[in-house]
Order: C-alpha cells, then structure tokens, then sequence
C-alpha cells in the first residue's frame, strides 16, 4: 500500500501529476495487482482524480476565454 502514499501526494499536484496518477492506478487495476477492496479504493482515488483534473481543465478553458476576450477588445479598438 505504499503506493497509496505515493498516489495522495500526487493527487495533490499539478495537472500532469494528477494524469500520471491515473495512469498508475489504470495499469494496477488492468494487471489484476489488487484484490476487490484495493480496486474500489483505487476506483475512488481515480474518480477524486478524474473531478480535480476536470476542475483544472474548466479553469484554465476560463483563462483561454478571457484571454481571447482581451484581445477582441484590443483589435476592435485598433481598427476603430
């Protein structure tokens, strides 16, 4: 269960890291490495995972959008 550790620390990291997690717990669960209760926690983390990783992507697709917004303004303005 050390990767479990592991696995929380990462959960808690970038967008990359929180991928990469997923892709861990992906392989154990396709080897058959865990018994039932480990693949319902790992199924657990992994949708923890899915949700912040969607958090992530709505905040940056917000940061895209105001910045495309910002720029709109600014070339309207310049060919007024």
């Amino acid at each position: 269960m050390e990767n479990t550790k592991k696995d929380n620390k990462k959960s808690k990291g970038t967008f990359e890291e929180k991928l990469e997690s997923l892709d861990n717990i992906i392989i154990q669960m396709e080897n058959d490495e865990l018994d039932l209760e480990d693949s319902i926690k790992k199924y657990e983390e992994a949708v923890k995972l899915i949700n912040e990783c969607e958090k992530i992507i709505d905040k940056a697709e917000g940061k895209v959008k105001k910045i495309i917004e910002d720029n709109e303004n600014i070339m309207y303005q310049l060919f007024e």
